[in-house]
């Protein structure tokens, strides 16, 4: 691929920008091939640019339902000195938690200079993905809900999360080396992404090879957490939105069961197709679900749906067997920590070596920051050798805030920052 065109300060609204749009002749590419590209300016909020060399790549991945599309990663290139001098830089794929079905809320489009905050949680996440620049990292970031903007459809999010790092490997002006060790970051959504694309890795992409993977508060079963979101209520616009991702990725299933779809769950789904996640929160906290449906528990009761959440269900193959670190709360009230347990008991058994993580002192929302830290500090080590996981072993904590670990991360973070916006 050749050298990327001009730098322009502002891309334009993803929704109206011919960048994203998939090529006609998507088919004739195999997957991760690199179809475009262009030099951008990441920034934090849009405003604060950061010391690092941003490329948007679009680049051919595979759907849902197994056809050819494209999508966009960024790659950020870090101004500072690789971590350990004489080896390759790491590579860290981390995956916002997008939660979104909306164009204007993919990452490429939040981390660009003078782009609108229509997406304050990936805004958050830039600070994260600052300390592995600060590190020396090469950070992709991919759009891996695809052009459509499909939430909680893993094999979409899992593909495209694998065909962004065979992208960026292949786009000579990153600069990544053939033997560069990677890593898989990602929280909630992010998470889910992760997740998925290290179980499908081992068939999808055996060649892209993995060194650590490192998800906290996993979506392993959405069937069981639209109830179990529903029992507090505040986070519901979780739930509306995640139907309507996967309304929008089976829509043959969607049309065989249209007549269990209520008019009000008809004008939701329109609506929270143009949002972003945090306007779908705060406007549908404390509005069931199954006001969407005209059935009683309309997940397992409507057939279709219970093949769409089968489809979309963690757990159903082995994932890369790397060393894997994973957190949550035991008072999260989004995802399940029963189905967190049992994922983490399976791939054990199956002989993924996991550092599973059980905190305490927090809920959903609170372990997306004071889980973060511990998070990293493990993955640095990893990608740099200076950690090893073997075996399983599970930890219950007060507060990974508190740990050795998490403290060492937020101190590193703190410490980097002025490295990467200074």
């Amino acid at each position: 691929m050749g050298m990327p065109s001009a730098h322009a300060a502002q891309v334009p609204d993803p929704r109206s920008d011919p960048f994203y749009a998939v090529p006609a002749d998507i088919g004739s590419s195999a997957p991760g091939a690199v179809l475009g590209s262009r030099v951008v300016s990441p920034a934090l909020f849009g405003l604060i640019r950061a010391r690092a060399t941003g490329y948007q790549l679009r680049y051919r991945t595979t759907d849902n339902l197994g056809n050819p599309t494209a999508t966009l990663t960024t790659v950020l290139v870090p101004n500072t000195p690789a971590p350990a001098a004489g080896k390759p830089r790491p590579v860290v794929s981390y995956q916002e938690a997008e939660d979104s079905n909306s164009l204007q809320c993919a990452p490429s489009y939040g981390l660009v200079a003078g782009a609108p905050v229509d997406n304050p949680v990936g805004q958050v996440e830039m600070l994260l993905i600052a300390g592995y620049l600060a590190k020396g990292d090469i950070v992709v970031v991919p759009d891996y809900e695809g052009p459509a903007s499909l939430y909680t459809v893993g094999l979409m999010a899992g593909h495209a999360t694998l065909d962004g790092i065979r992208a960026a490997k292949a786009f000579a002006p990153a600069g990544i080396s053939a033997s560069a060790p990677v890593g898989l970051v990602g929280y909630s959504g992010g998470a889910l992404a992760t997740e998925w694309a290290a179980q499908l890795q081992p068939s999808y992409a055996p060649d892209v090879k993995l060194s650590a993977v490192a998800a906290g508060g996993v979506p392993v079963n959405i069937g069981h957490m639209a109830p179990h979101i529903d029992a507090s209520g505040f986070l519901d616009g979780i739930v509306q939105n995640g139907i309507t991702g996967e309304a929008k990725a089976y829509p043959d299933l969607v049309a065989q069961a249209s007549q269990y779809i209520s008019p009000t769950g008809r004008a939701v789904m329109r609506a929270v197709n143009t949002e972003c996640n945090q306007t779908v929160t705060a406007t549908y906290a404390f509005v069931p679900y199954s006001t969407m449906f005209t059935v009683p528990d309309p997940l397992n009761s409507i057939p279709q749906m219970r093949q769409i959440i089968s489809a979309n269900t963690l757990g159903g193959a082995t994932p890369a067997k790397v060393p894997t670190y994973i957190y949550e709360s035991v008072n999260d009230e989004a995802t399940v920590p029963a189905d967190v347990d049992a994922l983490v008991a399976q791939d054990c058994a199956a002989g993924v070596p996991i550092n599973y993580q059980r905190d305490i002192l927090s809920e959903h929302v609170v372990l997306a920051i004071t889980g973060a830290f511990a998070a990293t500090t493990w993955m640095q080590g990893t990608l740099t050798g200076q950690t090893r996981t073997t075996g399983c072993h599970t930890t219950t904590s007060a507060s990974l805030l508190l740990t050795g670990p998490g403290a060492v991360g937020l101190l590193a973070l703190l410490l980097g920052l002025p490295a990467v916006f200074g």
